[in-house]
């Protein structure tokens, strides 16, 4: 599966216990983001330092 999470290259990339779903966070932007493992779908966004 190939996900196009962000226009700058990746920061940090995690996978949740199960594997099901992934976080992304880029270099440049605040942006981290939570996409489906599965078919690679955007689930949701986060901006960083939002309570």
């Amino acid at each position: 599966i190939l996900i196009a999470a962000h226009k700058s290259p990746l920061a940090a990339m995690a996978f949740d216990m199960a594997g099901a779903k992934i976080a992304t966070a880029s270099n440049k932007g605040t942006v981290i983001r939570i996409h489906s493992s599965i078919d690679g779908l955007c689930l949701f966004e986060f901006r960083r330092g939002v309570r």
